[in-house]
């Protein structure tokens, strides 16, 4: 690329002290360059680390402030219970004895329980020791004060003997249920821990996380002693007895700790994780928001740099521990969030726009030196590489088309040098380009005349050259507009390749294929015709069984037939040996005509069949009537054939736009959209008819579509699968004649 083919330097060679003194003014540059970037970079990089780190310090003292604020709300929270449980307690001081029912009308007098989030159940709680149980469990059975038919079935659970118990004797739920009376609370470890705690204490304890007695679901319970009333009198003066029972306040856990976070304020952007108690092996609680993965209480999140938080509260004898997530740029500003990043692009931006420029100021110096040599180069490459393509570019000029370029392949492939005095005018006598028959070439049909008229790009393969020794070649020429960046065209490009090969073997293909037709046309013929001797009674009677055999083989000799027939039709149309007779043909009598053949065939499989035209009057065109017949014949066997019963086949004869246009609709099973581009092609048949075990060749599109355009008709479709298809055939003219394409009598 860079050789001096001419022999001749465009450029003369710098002086030695230029040369010397170019390195060292670029070698400064680069120096001061690299300098400024790293300059750059550095100090970006330091600031954006410093605002993150002011920022994480920012997000920490918020999650901080916040989280101390929402564990001491949480506490509040179990002391305001507390007041209402230390209520309860007194009801039982205060009296000598409480019956259930003032229990029943203290509690849902005093205390609505839609006022105390979570709280499952007010509860007594009594000591009674094994041989006062009998008597104990007989008492409650007959209890009728606030119930009149008492508990009859009421029983201690779980049941067993032991020295004592403490047993829930009056119970206030959130639902009513009465499941928790004569319940153990014994039998609890998380319950009689506290319950004992409490005791101990005179005070009041809360339990630790354990399934509640009336549901069933985790939860946890508080208790507060309850001292025997030692007076005579109801009043609040009164000495401090020995310890009767114990007041209880039951919470479930999943709906008390949202209900309590609401309440305080809780922020929908943080996460929280409850434990039940402080240790390694404190269990979980509740869990809200975002938790990031963290799991058990020793956990961390599986995402880098989420912040986090953890609180202790303590309660009677019992902790919570309170975790609390929240994202890396929690209680920041968007402004604060996005100053890091601004940093760090700033510094990567600044050295762009410094390479930028210095890229400008190199390319610039290089510009006027670099653009002769790329020309010179250009015009040298482009020449070797058309000298060197393996077919033949011929370049015209526009709007004349005379000649400007033609490559060795061209003019060897042509047989003649470039001649720039022709133009497009003389292309044909002076190339001697010719049709297959042996007759000149129509000048308004060369891929050149039809550029230079329209702009775009053209194409054909039936174009063949005499060259000057008489041999003939076949030729594909496509011509395109060269376009400059302005838009403008000032040539065509015409590119040809030799394709003789290919023209011998495809007519060598349509003669094999035309010749096994002919060739198998006969033995079904014969086939069919001694099958259908063997059912004839005079030949003699066929047992039933053989008859349906002898029937099954003039129905596949049939079948074979008509494939052989198809092949027939293409192999003529594509040879140019179908003779085509046009004459009048009036479309609606030939459609009513069609369709009278598939009456019976419609009937036998339950489907409607019916013809709608637009207008009565006689619709002509001028044709062979039998290929028009091919066509019809075909697509309405397809509908009918691919359409289930009481399903619908429309046949429609219009005059649309002066044409005449015939459409098949049906109701049938359509052709899946990923295989509508294959329908024309031979054999093919899509995959859900395939799946109905419907019989078809795939031919019969196929020669639908090469008899359509032999004859100068349109074809097209639109098919939905599972709702139907419609084929729309359109006829060039009305009342006119259709230009035949292939060896008309006429």
């Amino acid at each position: 690329m860079g050789e001096n083919r001419s022999g001749k330097n465009k450029y003369t060679a710098p002086s030695v002290d230029a040369s010397s003194a170019k390195p060292t003014k670029r070698s400064f540059l680069r120096t001061w360059l690299a300098i400024m970037l790293c300059l750059i970079l550095t100090a970006t990089t330091v600031m954006a680390g410093s605002v993150y780190v002011r920022n994480h310090n920012l997000s920490l003292k918020t999650l901080d402030s916040y989280d101390n604020m929402t564990s001491l709300g949480m506490t509040k929270a179990i002391e305001w219970y507390a007041r209402a449980l230390y209520g309860v307690r007194g009801l039982f001081e205060s009296s000598v004895s409480v019956e259930r029912n003032e229990f029943h009308e203290y509690v849902s007098g005093m205390f609505d329980l839609d006022l105390y989030p979570g709280v499952q159940a007010f509860s007594y709680i009594t000591q009674v020791s094994l041989s006062e149980r009998d008597a104990f469990v007989d008492s409650m059975r007959r209890d009728t004060n606030l119930h009149p038919e008492g508990y009859p079935n009421l029983e201690i659970s779980p049941p067993g003997d032991r020295p004592e118990y403490l047993i829930v004797k009056y119970g206030e739920s959130k639902d009513g249920e009465t499941i928790s009376l004569g319940y153990d609370i014994r039998m609890i470890p998380g319950r009689l821990t506290a319950v004992q705690r409490a005791s101990s204490t005179n005070m009041l304890a809360m339990s630790r996380l354990a399934p509640l007695i009336s549901t069933g679901k985790p939860g946890f319970a508080i208790f507060l002693p309850v001292h025997a009333n030692t007076t005579s009198s109801s009043i609040a003066m009164m000495e401090t007895g020995p310890i009767v029972g114990f007041v209880s306040m039951s919470f479930e856990a999943d709906k008390y700790f949202p209900l309590i976070l609401r309440s305080i304020g809780f922020r929908d952007d943080l996460g929280v994780q409850i434990f039940d108690g402080a240790g390694p092996e404190s269990k979980l609680m509740y869990e809200q928001g975002e938790t990031f993965g963290s799991v058990g209480i020793q956990g961390s999140p599986n995402v880098e740099g989420v912040l986090t938080d953890s609180y202790v509260c303590s309660g009677h004898g019992h902790l919570w521990l309170v975790k609390y997530f929240a994202p890396p740029d929690y209680g920041l500003t968007d402004v604060q969030k996005l100053e890091p990043y601004f940093w760090l692009l700033l510094g990567p931006v600044l050295c762009l726009l410094l390479l930028a420029y210095r890229r400008a100021i190199e390319k610039a110096e290089n510009l006027a030196r670099r653009a002769a040599r790329d020309a010179e180069e250009k015009r040298s490459l482009l020449a070797l590489m058309m000298d060197n393509l393996p077919i033949g570019v011929v370049i015209s000029s526009t709007p004349a088309g005379e000649f400007a370029i033609m490559n060795s392949a061209g003019k060897s492939l042509l047989g003649r040098e470039m001649d720039v005095t022709i133009d497009r005018a003389n292309y044909v006598e002076y190339f001697d380009l010719i049709k297959e028959d042996g007759t000149p070439y129509p000048k308004d049909q060369l891929p050149l005349a039809t550029t230079l008229a329209t702009g775009r790009t053209a194409y054909c393969r039936d174009v063949f050259v005499r060259r000057p020794d008489g041999s003939v070649r076949a030729l594909r020429l496509t011509s395109a507009m060269i376009r400059g960046k302005n838009g403008k065209s000032g040539y065509v490009i015409v590119l040809g390749e030799d394709i003789t090969k290919e023209i011998e073997v495809e007519r060598a293909r349509r003669e094999f294929a035309s010749m096994a037709a002919h060739q198998l046309k006969s033995p079904p013929t014969a086939v069919s015709w001694c099958a259908e001797m063997l059912l004839d009674p005079e030949t003699g009677p066929l047992p039933p069984k053989k008859k349906v055999y002898v029937e099954r083989i003039i129905g596949v000799a049939k079948k074979m037939k008509e494939i052989v027939d198809a092949l027939l039709t293409i192999s003529r149309v594509e040879m140019g040996t179908l003779v085509i007779e046009p004459r009048p043909v009036d479309i609606i009598a030939l459609a009513k005509e069609e369709l009278k053949g598939f009456k019976e065939t419609a009937t036998h499989k339950h489907v409607r069949l019916s013809l709608k035209v637009q207008d009565e009057r006689l619709l002509e065109i001028k044709t062979d009537p039998r290929l028009v017949q091919i066509i019809m014949h075909n697509l309405v066997d397809n509908a009918i054939r691919y359409t289930p019963p009481k399903g619908d086949v429309i046949v429609s004869v219009k005059k649309m736009g002066g044409k005449a246009v015939i459409e098949v609709k049906d109701t049938g099973i359509g052709i899946p959209k990923d295989q509508q581009g294959r329908v024309f092609s031979r054999f093919f048949r899509a995959d859900n008819a395939i799946a109905t075990d419907i019989e078809g060749s795939g031919l019969g599109l196929s020669v639908v579509k090469t008899v359509a355009e032999k004859i100068g008709c349109k074809i097209d479709f639109v098919s939905e699968e599972g709702k139907g298809t419609v084929f729309i055939v359109e006829c060039p003219s009305v009342s006119g004649s259709v230009t035949n394409k292939v060896n008309s009598k006429e």
